[in-house]
């Protein structure tokens, strides 16, 4: 018996190994993709710390701030007040 490179049985092997490499190339391709995607999370876990911390120091200098202007309001205004009484 010879071979047939038209015949039908010819057909389907070439079309099940083309679909063989086919789920090889896609399994290769996850599992990269699948490792970007988890280098990916860990640096946004990253930069969601940084991102916090800097928010965080952010409020603290807010409040730092306007406790330092309610003390100098106060002190204007009583020096204002005691301008205005005794001199």
């Amino acid at each position: 018996m010879s071979y047939d490179e038209h015949s039908t049985d010819a057909m389907f092997s070439r079309i099940i190994g083309r679909l063989d490499q086919q789920a090889k190339d896609t399994a290769e391709h996850r599992t990269e993709l699948i490792a970007v995607l988890n280098e990916v999370r860990n640096e946004v876990k990253l930069t969601n710390g940084r991102v916090r911390s800097i928010e965080r120091w952010r409020d603290v200098i807010t409040a730092k701030v306007a406790v330092i202007s309610a003390i100098t309001s106060f002190l204007m205004g009583g020096i204002a007040w005691a301008a205005n009484h005794f001199f």
